[in-house]
């Protein structure tokens, strides 16, 4: 009778994992080992590596605050030496007309044709007011920029005139990044007041709707994981994942043992990089660090080329270690 009674137990049991399976008691796949080994060290700048930027046609730009920026071939030809008479070069991006744009903290953005190894300031970007720190241009072509003072101002380059400026300057000190937001007329910034502000840009006024508390010392980073995600590094040696949507610290992450100062998102991974001589990787998901890799000196910008696997890491010395990572 026991017997039966297991048999029949076991059928039943049987039956209901085949017709109501539960999706609780589904495989969780250890995450994937990352391995990585390091191909070259691209040197030439003879001070911090403040911004890396690969261009559509893979090349790598370097901006430096010895006050110029290099472009590198991915085998690690220095192709181009370019000086920027503004001063030391903060954020650097590629235009949709193929140009760059540089922020300089000499005041203003300079705007490169890198084939004719020239550029121009756009006249009314020359004031003193308009230090230009992050740079970015928006999704309807307009450059939108952060300064030194705290405020964002969004440029017609076509025009050269301020269309947007900030309501009120919210942030306390210098915002350290600003990006704009997936498919919306939102922005989100970081300061070294120690907050990350999301702002309406679609009025006249660009007004700050949230502010998201938690960091207790300067943010130097802010990113967008996805649609519904922002990471962001601070001094106080944290990485912080949070809610776009709400106020919420969905995640905090620790294990630097200095400021995190970079920080980019690769295929939803977190890529952060600290004054500790480090960069770890990151599952946004299981907030578990899947990879650490020991550099040469402080960390201070990183880049990475997915069609070659490649991390570049640019650094306080001037140099920009190579790693190649297999994901």
């Amino acid at each position: 009778m026991i017997f039966k009674l297991c048999l029949f137990s076991g059928l039943l049991l049987f039956y209901n994992a085949i017709l109501f399976p539960c999706t609780d008691t589904a495989e969780i796949k250890a995450p994937k080992k990352l391995t990585f080994k390091k191909l070259y060290t691209l040197k030439g700048h003879v001070d911090v590596v403040q911004f890396l930027k690969i261009l559509k046609d893979e090349v790598l730009i370097s901006g430096s605050a010895d006050t110029t920026m290099r472009a590198w071939s991915m085998e690690g030809t220095c192709i181009k030496k370019l000086y920027n008479s503004r001063g030391w070069i903060n954020k650097i991006i590629e235009l949709s007309d193929g140009r760059i744009a540089c922020g300089a903290n000499g005041g203003g953005i300079n705007i490169w044709n890198m084939e004719k190894n020239s550029y121009i300031t756009l006249p009314n970007l020359k004031k003193e007011n308009y230090y230009g720190n992050s740079v970015i241009q928006l999704a309807n072509g307009n450059l939108a920029f952060s300064t030194w003072k705290g405020d964002i101002n969004v440029w017609d380059i076509e025009k050269d005139t301020c269309v947007k400026t900030t309501a009120l300057k919210e942030h306390a000190a210098w915002i350290s990044s600003l990006i704009e937001l997936k498919d919306s007329n939102y922005l989100a910034t970081s300061s070294w007041d120690s907050n990350i502000r999301i702002w309406d840009a679609s009025n006249d006024k660009i007004s700050s709707i949230r502010t998201l508390f938690g960091h207790t010392d300067c943010v130097n980073a802010v990113v967008q994981i996805d649609e519904k995600r922002l990471a962001s590094a601070s001094d106080d040696k944290t990485i912080k994942i949070w809610q776009i949507d709400c106020n919420e610290n969905k995640a905090t992450l620790s294990g630097h043992d200095d400021g995190v100062y970079a920080l980019i998102i690769v295929d939803g991974k977190i890529i952060s990089g600290s004054r500790d001589k480090t960069v770890k990787i990151w599952d946004s998901e299981s907030k578990n660090c899947l990879l650490t890799i020991p550099c040469e000196d402080k960390i201070h910008s990183l880049e990475f080329s997915a069609k070659n696997q490649y991390l570049f890491v640019g650094q306080s010395g001037g140099n920009i270690e190579v790693f190649q990572i297999f994901l």
